[in-house]
């Protein structure tokens, strides 16, 4: 393992991220109150606003190749797929029905969110495993004879 490879989960993420950022700066406001009465989400086991901070955990994770919004990123990807997990779970079958049925982009994008957010946990620990095996690893190859 080296920089390179490294680089390469740091870009992925960045890309992974901006993209669903972009996905969300586009679904979220559509489906909003505000920007078209029309579309209005009835209250459906907060999905809307867990989309909405997911989203925002996007932008927290494209800045993420500094260090102290590493934490962070990694702190929200988590707390969010905690969250996002027990609220799947939880959920109502007619409050599910009625955002599949009704919302299908809405309910997509939720449940594209929560294997994003997976995706992230898992990267920053491959990342920082990366990290580790880098600093223990010496910078002359011959040092170690």
């Amino acid at each position: 393992m080296n920089q390179h490879f490294l680089d390469v989960i740091e870009y992925n993420m960045m890309l992974i991220n901006g993209i669903f950022f972009i996905i969300g700066l586009i679904i979220v406001p559509y489906h909003s109150h505000f920007f078209n009465p029309l579309m209005t989400i009835h209250y459906c086991s907060h999905i809307y606003s867990l989309n909405v901070v997911g989203g925002l955990n996007c932008l927290v994770n494209i800045f993420s190749l500094y260090k102290p919004i590493t934490i962070i990123g990694f702190l929200s990807s988590l707390t969010l797929l905690v969250i996002n997990c027990y609220n799947l779970h939880s959920i109502q079958p007619y409050c599910r029905d009625y955002l599949a049925t009704n919302y299908n982009i809405v309910w997509s994008y939720y449940n594209s969110l929560i294997i994003y957010q997976s995706y992230n946990v898992i990267s920053y620990i491959i990342k920082w495993i990366v990290i580790y095996k880098l600093k223990k690893q010496p910078s002359n190859p011959y040092e170690s004879l």
